[in-house]
């Protein structure tokens, strides 16, 4: 009886009645319960996620990582959205293994999505782009503020994640990701690709080489700064790109470049003393010339009838008052510009024009640019005593300057010019 008493007490804290059918009924309470605690049955299967690789090609950003940037706290907004990338795919790759595993264990009810990385970098530049100057996200940022801002303000808010992807990419963030400044600053130096959506430059006022003018393609050849415009504080290129990018801080033009490494060189370019091409040899060996014999040699044979003198006293006589230095620059601005080429007064030589040079015509290559530029300056006709075109030995100078248009730093330059005004 004793027993048959105890047994009843504690039936009455039982969720479970028996009903006639023998088969359990669950009351209210353990209903709640059991909502949060599905049955096998209960579980809904999810398609399988796949790997993450985003199915439509991403756009591209392509830079090159800052040499004096060597640990995180040194990087700027541009650097930090690239270690950013990697921490994204860290995540990526484990997500594949734990999906992998549930996939094992039959749980395709726990699969988890993947991220939309180059969305959630695009988000970033989107609102670094809304105030450059108070919106970055960069290594003192990551350094001095506490984990949960980075991760419900920072990451989660701004990139557009949920607080749980927002953790592990923050963890994968600080723990794992490091600089390879080894690797990023092997020579030769590879290029990097930030990955976004709709987006192919960092700042997007930015003017791209492909999307220059005419006459921003001359003012890129032709600019000129000295030390103090680079350091200028007032610089709305160094305010706003200063420390984006390390090329940002060098703001020289095409014609300076081309001068300063061709200053360091013991053997000179022909390109600028294209207007002594045919002229006789004992004239460039004395004043105010004073070449030596070699290369007093080179520059009269290039051109032994003396056709370039002749097309060089017709320049003289339409720029009287411009220094027969700068001869080769005005040259290759005339030949941006549009303007028809100057040819000897001789039977068999034509003016040509090959039209006016924008950005888009320098990309992908600039090879036509550089083949019509040449014929531009020495017209294929005139030829050296072997009988070469005399303008191939132009090629290598021509060549330097035009590669120079896929790498100048086309915002800070024409930025530089119009305060220069």
């Amino acid at each position: 009886t004793h027993l048959l008493h105890s047994f009843k007490k504690k039936s009455k804290s039982f969720p479970v009645i028996m009903a006639d059918n023998d088969f359990p009924v669950v009351d209210d309470d353990d209903q709640k319960f059991g909502a949060l605690m599905p049955s096998k049955q209960q579980r809904v299967p999810k398609p399988e996620p796949g790997d993450g690789v985003p199915l439509k090609q991403p756009d591209v950003i392509r830079f090159k990582w800052n040499k004096e940037i060597t640990e995180k706290k040194q990087c700027d907004t541009k650097h930090m959205l690239y270690l950013l990338q990697r921490a994204l795919e860290a995540v990526r790759l484990r997500t594949n293994e734990r999906n992998q595993y549930f996939k094992s264990i039959d749980r395709a009810d726990r699969y988890i999505s993947h991220l939309d990385s180059p969305r959630i970098i695009s988000n970033f530049l989107e609102w670094h782009n809304q105030a450059k100057e108070s919106n970055k996200f960069d290594g003192e940022l990551l350094d001095k503020t506490d984990k949960l801002h980075m991760i419900n303000n920072i990451i989660g808010k701004i990139g557009d994640v949920k607080m749980g992807p927002a953790t592990r990419i923050y963890t994968k963030l600080t723990k794992e990701t490091v600089v390879r400044h080894s690797e990023w600053c092997a020579l030769p130096q590879p290029t990097l690709e930030l990955r976004t959506r709709g987006y192919t430059k960092f700042i997007f006022a930015e003017k791209e080489i492909h999307e220059c003018n005419t006459e921003d393609i001359v003012t890129l050849l032709t600019y000129t700064c000295n030390n103090n415009d680079n350091n200028d504080d007032n610089s709305d290129s160094k305010n706003n790109h200063a420390a984006e990018d390390q090329d940002a801080m060098t703001v020289k033009g095409l014609f300076q470049m081309f001068e300063e490494a061709n200053a360091k060189k013991d053997k000179k370019n022909v390109l600028p003393n294209l207007h002594l091409v045919g002229r006789r040899k004992q004239e460039l060996m004395s004043a105010p010339y004073s070449l030596s014999e070699t290369q007093a040699d080179d520059l009269c044979n290039r051109d032994p009838h003396g056709y370039n003198q002749q097309i060089v006293r017709k320049w003289r006589q339409r720029h009287p008052n411009e220094a027969m230095r700068n001869y080769w620059k005005i040259q290759i601005i005339s030949f941006v510009r549009g303007e028809r080429n100057i040819v000897p007064d001789v039977d068999g030589f034509e003016s040509v024009s090959f039209g006016a040079l924008t950005g888009a015509k320098l990309t992908p290559n600039t090879k036509d640019a550089v083949n019509n530029l040449l014929a531009f300056l020495l017209p294929p006709k005139i030829v050296s005593n072997k009988g070469n075109a005399s303008n191939i030995g132009l090629r290598g100078g021509v060549n330097q300057i035009f590669r120079e248009f896929r790498k100048v730093y086309v915002f800070g330059i024409l930025n530089a010019a119009v305060s220069q005004k």
